[in-house]
Order: C-alpha cells, then sequence, then structure tokens
C-alpha cells in the first residue's frame, strides 16, 4: 500500500463522514475512566424504570358490574373492554344478536374482573375477562358463539 492511501480494515471505517465522527466521539467518552461506571448505572435505572412501567400498564385490573355493548365487548368501572382472544360476529347479523344474547345470560347481575392484557384496541382495552375462576372468552368460543382471535390469543382458547 502507497503512502497517503488508506483503506478501511472493518465496517465501521466505512460508515458515512458524520456517522464515523460520532463513533470516535462515543468511544473516547467510553474509555474515560469513571464513565463506564456511570453508564452501566444510567443504563440499568432507565431498565428498572422502563420495566415497571411495563408491569404497571399491563397489571391495571377492573371490577364491577359490566354492561354489555356486544358480543365480545364490555364495559366495566366505566372503561370499555375486550374480551382478550375472541372475535363474536357483527351486532348487524343474526349471529351476533344470539352472541350478545348469550353473553347477557351468562353475565346476568354478576360481577366481573378483567386483567389487562397490555394490548389496546380501537378505543378499548384489551383484557380477560372472569367471573370468579371461569374466563368469559373461554365460555363465548367452546359455546360457539365466537371464534378464537388467534393474532391475540396465539391458540390459547384450542388447547
Amino acid at each position: 500500500m502507497e503512502i497517503g492511501q488508506w483503506r478501511p480494515r472493518c465496517w465501521r471505517a466505512r460508515l458515512p463522514g458524520i456517522f464515523l465522527k460520532l463513533y470516535i466521539k462515543i468511544n473516547v467518552l467510553i474509555h474515560i475512566p469513571g464513565y463506564i461506571g456511570a453508564m452501566r448505572g444510567l443504563w440499568f435505572i432507565a431498565a428498572l424504570c422502563l420495566a415497571a412501567s411495563a408491569t404497571a400498564l399491563r397489571s391495571e385490573t377492573l371490577e364491577g358490574k359490566p354492561v354489555l355493548i356486544d358480543g365480545d365487548s364490555i364495559v366495566v368501572s366505566g372503561k370499555p373492554v375486550r374480551l382478550w382472544g375472541i372475535d363474536a360476529p357483527e351486532m348487524d347479523t343474526r349471529e351476533g344478536y344470539l352472541a350478545k344474547r348469550y353473553l347477557r345470560t351468562i353475565l346476568e347481575d354478576r360481577a366481573v374482573r378483567c386483567e389487562d392484557a397490555g394490548i389496546r384496541t380501537v378505543g378499548e382495552i384489551m383484557a380477560k375477562c372472569f367471573i370468579g375462576a371461569v374466563d368469559l372468552g373461554e365460555i363465548m368460543v367452546l359455546s360457539g358463539h365466537a371464534r378464537e382471535w388467534r393474532q391475540y390469543s396465539q391458540g390459547f382458547y384450542s388447547r
């Protein structure tokens, strides 16, 4: 190789100029004594905060007497809830009306407990809802009034 000719040895050296400068600055900062310990501490705190917020989002539990919307949606404690992992027919069909009527007979003046699955659909919380220890979604699927929504349930009700 002649003097003045430089060929990059690794992919980092091939980065465009601005990225190469940024990469060099980060490498210099990392190798300053004491900086590594501080960065590890910051990353650890950030990871803890993220885990705590994700757990708090998923662990919301709603309890109370439900108001029926359709065969797979209810309102609990003033919040709209979609039953996790199932899809009932739409209300403009005869099957949708029958699904709603069946869910009404199951709920009849009973309190439900809904555990937030951490998923949001259009304006609704998607949650697993129970009467005691009985899963409402499982009852609807087994009775034939709703089908399993595998996009969310991943085959939970077909086991």
